[in-house]
């Protein structure tokens, strides 16, 4: 899922760099009823896709929360149905932990998988993640090194909110690596 997200699409480059790997990706153009039949075939889910900046709080839950449950319970079904194991690998954000709607959004959605997961047809790993950058990350979307690389090229301002903050960084291919 999410596959022409930043991940996504980084991801998918890696993948089709393998002979024994055939990539079926869902993304935001679909609906979850098409899950079904893209899982037919497949032997792991890469769940990707999310929300992460939205005016409207709610599309939190739409895009993180619902579209997991959604992905859950397809995921569980076909698995049922092939009698095989479909591992789950899900994209999370270390703003789990936080108390806005985002990370309520994540958090819930962390939470149908590890429910999930109880099901030993479908083994679950989520990875909460830090900060993202690397190729395709957009300015003041996914990434502050986007943003701030973006601003100085162009001599426009940065802004800092707090210089004692520590940041965490983690660049997409050693994502990709792990």
């Amino acid at each position: 899922t999410g596959a022409n997200g930043f991940v996504g699409r980084n991801l998918q480059l890696r993948l089709r760099e393998r002979c024994d790997v055939q990539v079926v990706c869902y993304n935001r153009n679909q609906h979850t009823g098409q899950l079904a039949e893209l899982l037919e075939e497949v032997n792991f889910v890469f769940h990707l896709a999310g929300i992460n900046r939205s005016q409207d709080p709610s599309e939190f839950v739409t895009g993180n929360t619902n579209l997991t449950r959604d992905l859950c319970l397809a995921v569980a079904v076909a698995a049922r149905s092939a009698d095989r194991p479909i591992p789950i690998l899900y994209t999370s954000s270390t703003q789990a932990a936080q108390d806005n709607a985002y990370g309520r959004s994540k958090r819930d959605a962390e939470d149908a998988l590890v429910v999930t997961g109880q099901d030993p047809l479908v083994p679950v790993h989520v990875l909460r993640l830090p900060n993202l950058f690397g190729k395709w990350s957009r300015p003041n979307y996914n990434s502050v090194v986007a943003t701030f690389c973006h601003n100085i090229a162009r001599d426009l301002p940065i802004q800092i909110n707090d210089p004692q903050a520590k940041l965490t960084l983690v660049y997409i291919d050693d994502l990709l690596d792990h």
